[in-house]
């Protein structure tokens, strides 16, 4: 007979008293990291709009957007409804321009789409807003100049696909949040203008752990990582952790961090882990797109009818 109740670990367990010690020492990690972090949150959102850069970026993409005839929001597959831009939005949907949402990233994860996939979906999209209304009249196929403004989050993948509709390196890309500085503009073709613009920072969240996790600051600005592992851990199944990285199961981000510190080899002087540097280095694999993950899209049933048109 099986019991569903947790054993525990058994007295016979070598080093049990060394384990159950390195156990303690990660979860007072742990709390002192969530403690840092709600204080980095907190400054963080207290210097969000006073900040001198922040208010250029933001001047940047509203002039983008005002050149623009459509505009490009770049998410993230991981996270497509976390990088979204509301505000971004209604400030395009209040001038009256088209908006048009792209899922990037879709190599860091496990599912393919079925229907509008790959650069040539997009600029047939791209290719019908730039033709002339009146050209239908008289059985031609005019097109005219169309300035796509691509704006998102800091490291969406904006730039890197701009280099990819181009078909060379146009633009600076990077697993790095903010190697954009300012707005450039690339020639797609003789009637596509692209605009790339710097990562914005509005978001809802002003969370440090969820800033990382989408890459828009850099994870040394943490405090502490283990929030941000602990964030991961609730997104991926243990299975999925246990199996990539060769561990034990665990009971919770304590014992993951100790375990995968053993794993990894990051251990202080007296053999004591180093759950710190284990858990940039689960960071670090996330950013890089190492830990595959994705969030399912909510259904609608108008989803394929509106691809559709829009590719007609």
């Amino acid at each position: 007979m099986i019991s569903g109740k947790d054993p525990g670990i058994p007295n016979i367990l070598p080093f049990k008293e060394s384990f159950l010690k390195d156990v303690a020492e990660a979860k007072m990690k742990l709390e002192e990291a969530r403690l840092k972090n709600i204080e980095y949150s907190q400054t963080y959102k207290s210097l969000k709009h006073e900040d001198v850069s922040h208010s250029t970026v933001q001047h940047d993409v509203k002039d983008v957007i005002n050149q623009s005839d459509v505009i490009l929001e770049v998410l993230d597959a991981r996270d497509p409804m976390g990088t979204r831009c509301p505000e971004i939005e209604e400030t395009v949907l209040r001038e009256n321009k088209r908006l048009v949402l792209l899922i990037n990233k879709i190599g860091f994860n496990l599912c393919r789409p079925s229907k509008g996939f790959g650069t040539s979906e997009l600029l047939s999209l791209l290719a019908n807003y730039s033709r002339d209304p009146s050209s239908s009249l008289s059985n031609t196929n005019t097109r005219l100049s169309l300035t796509v403004g691509v704006v998102g989050l800091p490291n969406t993948g904006k730039s890197a696909l701009i280099n990819t509709l181009k078909r060379q390196k146009v633009c600076v890309s990077g697993n790095v949040p903010g190697l954009t500085r300012q707005s450039q503009r690339v020639r797609i073709d003789k009637n596509l203008f692209l605009l790339d613009t710097p990562g914005t920072l509005i978001s809802k969240s002003s969370d440090a752990s969820d800033l990382v996790l989408k890459n828009c600051i850099k994870p040394e600005m943490l405090p502490d990582p283990v929030p941000a592992v602990e964030a991961i851990l609730r997104r991926c199944s243990q299975a999925q952790l246990v199996s990539k990285y060769k561990i034990e199961e665990y009971n919770n981000v304590s014992e993951f961090l100790v375990k995968l510190a053993h794993r990894l080899g990051r251990m202080k002087k007296g053999g004591i882990p180093d759950t710190t540097m284990a858990a940039r280095s689960v960071i670090n694999d996330w950013i890089i797109g190492k830990i595959t993950y994705y969030t399912e899209p909510p259904y609608t049933d108008t989803v394929e009818e509106n691809l559709d048109l829009s590719l007609k």
